[in-house]
């Protein structure tokens, strides 16, 4: 009786399967999010939002992003998921000596491309880049952003 009890318990250990587990488009899709999360944060610094909500969207652009790039170094995330859900500009920055330096990369076009449209037709005109920034937080749906 105890062996079919522990033959039970066995099978059903080595069965199991954490619930945490991700698939590689999954941290593909994080490494999205970061992005996503990123451009949310330099809109909401444009749009004049509240400071906590632009930590915010950085934080969950930051951390989205190191879990993209752990997984991405243990070879957890295949080629064909890494083209088919990240920009390409993304792709072009992952070379670096640390997450860190990548992820400053990484927000560092972000930031040039999310406002690039806002400036150049707001020329200074710092009312105009708070309304258009705020246009576009909203057309790129910040807003739902958990």
């Amino acid at each position: 009786m105890k062996r079919l009890i522990l033959i039970i318990l066995l099978t059903f250990i080595l069965s199991f399967q954490p619930t945490s587990a991700e698939t590689s488009k999954e941290y593909a899709l994080m490494g999205s999010k970061a992005w996503s999360a990123f451009e949310c944060s330099v809109l909401a610094s444009y749009g004049k939002k509240p400071k906590a909500e632009q930590e915010r969207f950085f934080t969950l652009g930051y951390d989205a992003g190191i879990t993209f790039l752990q997984a991405f170094k243990e070879g957890k995330i295949i080629k064909e998921d890494l083209y088919n859900q990240l920009p390409i500009a993304f792709l072009l920055s992952l070379r670096g000596p640390n997450n860190d330096f990548i992820l400053g990369r990484v927000y560092e076009i972000v930031a040039e491309v999310a406002v690039k449209d806002i400036i150049d037709i707001a020329k200074s005109d710092v009312e105009l880049e708070k309304t258009l920034a705020d246009d576009k937080f909203f057309k790129k749906n910040c807003h739902l952003i958990k």
